[in-house]
This record gives structure tokens, sequence and C-alpha cells, in this order.
């Protein structure tokens, strides 16, 4: 089978499939989705640069233009998120991994940039780590699935030994508290004693 897309005002800088639909983003500031068995134009995703990469996975897509990164609701087409400036220049590339919650962008400053979809309905994006292995613009990125799911499992972990030491940090707080507790409850306790031998040699003395 083959069609031509014609409705874009600009040159086609980035396509991408998935199983009903194609996406095509253009120098036009905007991505198209297309279904693919009616070759009809379902949404128009509209940026405010010129479009670079996208990459979608499930009922979203995310995308770079100019500087800036985004991410789609392609269900019904509103923009989720908006990271103004992911790079200091133009964020030319752009690659997802196979969960789609890791996004990876590189930019015309040599740098890479890991980022986290966080929720769905509400989701919001952070920036979780940065390489600059590269001197000039970063065009092209590319990983294999094992490897992400590698860097995706670094990141589970590194979130579960956070929320460990939250907790560690909170049960210490209250163990001091009961610590202090016990301590106030001993010193009271060792003075009603003080004070019952204090009486009792008192009580002695008089019988004497």
């Amino acid at each position: 089978m083959e069609f031509e897309v014609w409705e874009h005002d600009g040159p086609i800088t980035c396509l991408a499939l998935d199983f009903n639909r194609m996406y095509s983003g253009s120098w036009d500031m905007s991505i198209r989705v297309w279904d693919r068995s009616f070759l009809e134009c379902l949404n128009v995703l509209i940026h405010s640069d010129w479009v670079w990469n996208l990459a979608p996975h499930d009922t979203t897509v995310a995308s770079t233009a100019g500087s800036d990164l985004y991410v789609w609701d392609t269900s019904n087409g509103p923009k989720l998120v908006i990271i103004n400036n992911a790079h200091a220049c133009y964020t030319y590339s752009l690659a997802r991994s196979h969960t789609g919650k890791l996004l990876f962008t590189g930019g015309e400053d040599g740098a890479i940039h890991m980022f986290e979809i966080i929720g769905n309905a509400r989701c919001h994006v952070r920036r979780i780590a940065t390489w600059n292995p590269h001197s000039s613009d970063v065009y092209s990125l590319a990983f294999e699935f094992p490897q992400a799911m590698e860097i995706e499992q670094r990141v589970r972990a590194l979130k579960g030994l956070r929320l460990e030491n939250r907790m560690r940090r909170r049960n210490g707080k209250g163990r001091r508290g009961d610590q202090c507790s016990f301590e106030e409850k001993k010193n009271q306790t060792d003075g009603d004693r003080n004070n019952w031998h204090n009486k009792r040699r008192m009580i002695w003395k008089v019988k004497a």
C-alpha cells in the first residue's frame, strides 16, 4: 500500500508508526496523527516551533520542537505537559523506552537528558539524569530494549531506596521519641524509689 501525505505546509522531519496510526512531524510546527486504515488525518498537534522528532506510545506521543519537549494525549489531542528549554538550544533527537515512561533527548548543546513521565491523565515530567558525551549537536538517539529495561530497573531501585530511607528516618524519629519517653519514665520511677527509701529511713529514725 502506498499513499502520500500532502497536508503539511513544510518539510516533514520525522515519522513514526504504531498498530493503528501514523505520526508525521514537520517544520510547519505541527504533528499530524493519521489513521492507517482509512488514510485520514485524525488530529493536528500544534507546537510553538519546528518539530524535530516524535515518539508515540499507547495513547500518548512525545515530541521535540525548538528547544522544548512535549507530551500529548493522542486520544483527544490535549497537551499534557511541556518542558521549556529542555536543552540550551535546539532539542533535535528523541527516544523512548519500551514502557513509555522514560524519555531520552539529545540537543544542539551536545547533552543527553533522561526524563521520567509520572502519572497518566495528569502527568508531569522531570529530568532525572544528564550525560555530556559530545562536544557538538546530537542528531539521533537509539538504544536496545534490554539496556532500556536495565535503566528503568535502576530507576525503580533508586526510588525504592529513597522510599526506604524516608521510612527509616521517620521510624528513627519515632524510636528517638519512644526512647525519650522511656528515659523520662525511668527517671520518674527512680525518683519514686528514692522518695520511698527516704521515707522509710525517716520512719525507722522516728521509731528508734
